[in-house]
């Protein structure tokens, strides 16, 4: 075989191979970031899920705080209601004794009355002359039957004038009774519907336990489906910044000296490098960056050194983030931006605009959340920056 025959096949072979690692690299690529769109939908997925059984928890309790309100009103009502019936017991029995008394008056003025009719048949059987005799005038005889006759009249008027007496008692006690009554037939209605809310109650505890647990278990997934999503979307990140070392991305002169801080005037920091966080109910230990609040303004955000954008895209976690390598194995994050300035395989320069502070993501106001990475792996921006 000569040497043109030679160098054509070498020739032909090296392009197929150069051809082939192309097309597996594209092939790789388009399955890591299809992996991360899987994972990132079935994230979004879990989380509704877990957010729906917060919501029902949520809901649950505050059925249960409105019960125990209710509860509470009706326990005063009660209480009202049973002083009112001791005053009404109370009052009966007043009215009792004023009978019992106006009885007892009754009573005696009808034996007196008695007595006097008796001492009056007598008079009349036997002693009516010695009465008359008595007589000093006769004025006092000739009256003397009338006035015998309205004593008669005036003892049975009073002792009519008792037994009404005596019927209106009887009649105001049989209203106090009737009062009583009424008053003793709300309190059952009140008991009966304190029993109802006290079921209520014990069946929302029920309801806000089983959705505790729910939760509990639906935290559980999603923090596995967080965790799986951040192990693919960093190997993304890992191809990506493999890819831009490539190609010469970043600048292999580079130095962590050359940081310089990515949003001037802002320097309040709300969470640091390792914290624990808590999203929404989401756990989230070991933060990997620093959060830094704009109290609710949208300022521009500036890229931290020169490089190459590797990673400009929405994310489930993240939101609207871009990732920058700058060299030397350095890159830096700037996520949760309301909107972005740059695109994926931008070259930038420092102090660049590469986006906009927000609270998209997983965030629970404006703040920006800025990492660094060495070698891909998060370190404390602090040994890089000073805030300011």
């Amino acid at each position: 075989m000569n040497r043109r025959v030679k160098r054509t096949l070498c020739t032909g072979l090296a392009a197929l191979m150069l051809a082939g690692c192309m097309t597996g690299t594209t092939v790789y690529a388009e399955t890591a970031k299809e992996k991360v769109d899987r994972l990132e939908a079935a994230l979004k997925q879990e989380k509704a899920s877990l957010e729906k059984l917060q919501k029902d928890k949520k809901n649950a309790e505050a059925t249960k705080t409105k019960l125990q309100n209710q509860s509470a009103l009706l326990k005063e009502q009660m209480a009202a209601l049973l002083e009112t019936i001791t005053d009404a017991e109370e009052a009966v029995g007043n009215k009792e004794n004023e009978i019992a008394q106006k009885q007892e008056e009754i009573d005696s003025r009808w034996d007196d009355f008695k007595q006097q009719m008796g001492a009056m048949q007598m008079m009349h059987d036997t002693g009516a002359v010695a009465m008359l005799a008595s007589c000093d005038s006769l004025y006092e005889l000739l009256t003397f039957s009338n006035t015998m006759q309205e004593v008669s009249e005036w003892n049975t008027q009073v002792l009519d004038e008792m037994k009404a007496q005596r019927e209106t008692l009887n009649e105001e006690k049989a209203e106090l009774e009737a009062a009583k009554e009424e008053l003793e037939n709300r309190k059952a209605q009140l008991e009966t519907k304190s029993g109802q809310l006290a079921a209520n109650i014990q069946a929302t505890d029920v309801t806000i336990t089983k959705a505790e647990a729910d939760a509990k278990a639906q935290q559980e997934v999603v923090s596995m489906a967080q965790a799986e999503y951040d192990r693919a979307e960093a190997e993304w990140e890992a191809f990506v910044r493999q890819q831009a070392q490539q190609a010469q991305g970043g600048s292999s002169d580079f130095t962590s000296d050359m940081f310089i801080w990515p949003l001037p005037g802002y320097s309040t920091i709300t969470t640091y490098f390792g914290e624990t966080q808590n999203i929404n109910g989401l756990i989230k230990a070991g933060h990997k960056g620093i959060d830094v609040t704009t109290r609710g303004a949208s300022p521009a955000i500036l890229a931290a050194a020169g490089g190459t954008v590797t990673v400009a895209r929405l994310s489930s976690s993240y939101g609207n983030y871009v990732m920058i390598y700058h060299g030397n194995g350095y890159a830096t994050l700037y996520a949760h931006m309301s909107s972005m300035a740059v695109s994926e395989g931008q070259v930038v320069t420092a102090g660049q605009v590469i986006g906009y502070v927000g609270s998209t993501g997983q965030s629970t106001g404006n703040h920006l959340h800025l990492e660094v990475r060495v070698n891909g792996t998060p370190t404390n921006p602090f040994n890089y920056f000073t805030a300011g």
